[in-house]
């Protein structure tokens, strides 16, 4: 990271600089914790009211045998499929950009009742072309 940085994770850092940093993702952690971190950003997620998308931040105590704390939750998280966080972890789960976004509109669909009628809503058993989208 540059000095004035100091190890932060800035929009800087995100944006200008993302071609100079790799990211580990998936994290180097263990079954157990990324378990328990799921199950936490599903409650984080539940608990707010949160619809179709979200991403939830963790901080790991290091000091303390790795106990996670939620930094933050985004419910509007960047799309773009260069540098936004939300992209690049779906990514590294093998869902490619158009995947992601299909998902996030057809649960929007869903949600508003948009689908034609007897459409299964099973996910990825449906792929809506953008002209039954839009």
């Amino acid at each position: 990271y540059p000095d004035e940085e100091a190890g932060l994770y800035t929009g800087r850092v995100k944006t200008e600089l993302a071609d100079d940093f790799y990211y580990f993702c998936p994290a180097p952690i263990d079954d157990q914790l990324h378990n328990d971190l799921n199950r936490y950003a599903a409650a984080v997620f539940r608990v707010l009211g949160c619809r179709d998308v979200a991403r939830v931040d963790f901080r790991l105590d290091r000091y303390d045998n790795d106990k996670p704390y939620v930094l933050e939750i985004n419910p509007l998280p960047g799309l773009n499929p260069r540098i936004s966080d939300l992209v690049i972890e779906a990514h590294a789960e093998g869902v490619s950009h158009a995947e992601l976004i299909n998902t996030i509109l057809l649960h929007a669909a869903v949600r508003h009742k948009l689908l034609p009628i007897g459409m299964a809503l099973e996910w990825p058993a449906v792929q809506l072309p953008a002209s039954e989208i839009w």
